[in-house]
């Protein structure tokens, strides 16, 4: 695609963005999140390709549950959504 004043590229221009968000989160410092003490659910799809399952594991709070969804890439939302609403279900219990 072409757009005025832009040098062409093969990408959908999204995820040109996304990459760059991601890079943009690897370079952040760690939050500052230890004096947080509410409970956590964090749920990342083991095989997702846009936003690697370790940054999710940078902002897990000590104590939080983690959920890796085996088989699951960056929409598992919709992907694995009986498994995703089970975890909030047990989790909100």
């Amino acid at each position: 695609f072409h757009v005025t004043g832009v040098q062409t590229c093969a990408l959908p221009i999204w995820i040109i963005g996304t990459r760059n968000d991601i890079q943009q989160l690897a370079g952040l410092p760690p939050l500052a999140l230890a004096g947080i003490s509410a409970p956590m659910l964090s749920i990342h799809g083991a095989d997702d390709n846009i936003v690697a399952p370790s940054h999710a594991d940078r902002i897990v709070l000590a104590g939080a549950r983690p959920v890796r969804l085996a088989g699951a890439g960056h929409i598992a939302l919709f992907t694995h959504m009986d498994t995703v609403r089970k975890e909030v279900a047990d989790f909100l219990r």
